[in-house]
């Protein structure tokens, strides 16, 4: 389960956005996806304070055809459970987790 900060271009759908998305940093498209919720997130970065809204999609990937298209943000793809999540989680990830532990 990523949680990337991307960004919707202008005229793009959110889904055309996820597909472009998914398809730029693992090379495929989307088997399935699941609107799962949104979130707002208040944080300072930079001496700089911002205010993101995440959609949060649940996203099936054929794991035969991911590949890291994106080798200076990722080092590695690893297919795991919630259950042997690799640590340190970025810090939304628990959030993330609880909030929608029962649609995952």
């Amino acid at each position: 389960m990523g949680l990337r900060r991307r960004h919707v271009k202008f005229n793009e759908s959110i889904t055309d956005a996820l597909k472009r998305e998914v398809h730029e940093e693992y090379g495929t498209q989307p088997k399935k996806f699941e609107f799962l919720g949104f979130d707002e997130v208040f944080r300072e970065q930079n001496t700089k304070l911002t205010h993101w809204i995440t959609f949060r999609y649940k996203v099936l990937l054929d794991r035969e055809k991911a590949v890291i298209n994106e080798s200076d943000k990722f080092e590695s793809l690893l297919w795991t459970t919630l259950e042997k999540l690799p640590s340190p989680l970025h810090s939304q990830l628990p959030h993330v987790l609880e909030k929608y532990k029962n649609q995952l």
